[in-house]
């Protein structure tokens, strides 16, 4: 991703891409970069693989952010109308739901939504998404996984072989 971004950026002309260490996308984190921005940005979370191209985000005004559809930490059970078991899906991915990817396009409006503080996540995007001034793009297709533990590495690592066979 970092590729994809950062050719993007030579051929928009934009500024270098920049690292921002700020844990749970607080809004501190996100102002300390506002200076050296000249119109949109992407943003991606530090605890997530995915393979999709945060390019795509990228709109004419208004800021966007990826989804990708939601993926059942649980095997589900497959019944008939009849109640019969028809079979066991393990952890599938649930197409009529839609998680937030963590990777955003994002514009410096986002910074009149800003808090003082806390996660942007539960403060300016339902802000924005309310007043209609936040778009969506779904990547069904795309390879996608959230870090959250020490399991997820473990599983994560699998999957990214079985994913991009056996290329990483």
């Amino acid at each position: 991703m970092a590729q994809t971004l950062a050719s993007a950026a030579t051929y928009h002309g934009s500024p270098p891409i920049r690292m921002v260490c700020s844990p749970w996308l607080l809004a501190a984190g996100l102002r300390s970069i506002r200076d050296g921005l000249r119109e949109g940005f992407f943003m991606v979370n530090g605890d997530i693989l995915t393979d999709l191209n945060p390019v795509e985000l990228r709109t004419k005004d208004l800021p966007s952010l990826a989804l990708v559809p939601l993926r059942s930490p649980y095997g589900v059970v497959e019944v008939d109308t009849d109640s019969y078991v028809m079979g066991f899906v393990e952890k599938p991915q649930i197409h009529d739901r839609c998680v937030n990817a963590g990777v955003y396009y994002l514009t410096k409006d986002v910074f009149d939504y800003l808090p003082d503080s806390g996660n942007i996540e539960t403060t300016a995007l339902p802000l924005m998404a309310k007043e209609r001034k936040l778009k969506a793009r779904n990547f069904r297709t795309s390879f996608w996984r959230s870090i959250d533990s020490h399991k997820d590495i473990e599983e994560a690592s699998k999957e990214v072989r079985l994913a991009f066979n056996d290329k990483f």
